[in-house]
C-alpha cells in the first residue's frame, strides 16, 4: 500500500500506458509480415488515445490544493505488475505475444476498477476511468477471441 494523490495516481496511470504504449511498438515490430501485426499496432494506437485522455485530465485540473491533495490508500502491486512484466522475449511467437498482450490488458482493466472504487474519487476522474474501463474490457474481449482461434489452429 502507497498513499497516493489523485495527480500521482493519474501520473501512474500515464505511465502504464507509456509503458504498453512501448510495449505494443515493440511487439509490432516482432510481428512483421504476420497476420497479427495490425492487431498489435491497434493496441498501440489505442494506448496512445488513453495516453492523451489522462494527460488531458492532469492538464484540465483546477481544484481545489485540499481536492488534489487528498490522499488514497492505493495497493500500487497492481502498477508494478504491468511495469514489471513489459519484456517480451526474443523468440516470442505470435500467439505468445498475444497471450503477453492478454494478461497486460486484463491487469490493466483490474487497475482501473481498483481506481474506480477509490472512495471520494473526483468525479471527473471517475467519469474517465469508467470509460477507460469500457475500452479495456472491449481489448480484452477481442484479443480473447483471437487468442481462441489461435488455439484452434
Amino acid at each position: 500500500m502507497e498513499e497516493l494523490t489523485l495527480e500521482e495516481l493519474i501520473k501512474y496511470t500515464v505511465r502504464i500506458q507509456q509503458d504498453s504504449f512501448l510495449f505494443y511498438r515493440k511487439a509490432a515490430r516482432i510481428l512483421e509480415g504476420n497476420e497479427m501485426k495490425p492487431v498489435i499496432d491497434g493496441l498501440a494506437d489505442f494506448k496512445a488515445d488513453q495516453l492523451k485522455q489522462l494527460k488531458d485530465l492532469l492538464s484540465e485540473y483546477t481544484l481545489a490544493s485540499e481536492d488534489i491533495d487528498f490522499m488514497f490508500d492505493v495497493d500500487t502491486d497492481l502498477f508494478d505488475d504491468i511495469l514489471d512484466n513489459g519484456d517480451i522475449p526474443a523468440q516470442a511467437t505470435p500467439r505468445d505475444v498475444l497471450v503477453l498482450s492478454l494478461k497486460r490488458e486484463d491487469r490493466t482493466a483490474k487497475t482501473y476498477v481498483m481506481i474506480m472504487n477509490l472512495p471520494l474519487l473526483e468525479e471527473r476522474a471517475g467519469q474517465l476511468y469508467r470509460l477507460l474501463l469500457e475500452d479495456e474490457k472491449e481489448k480484452i474481449s477481442a484479443l480473447r477471441e483471437r487468442a481462441e482461434k489461435a488455439a484452434r489452429r
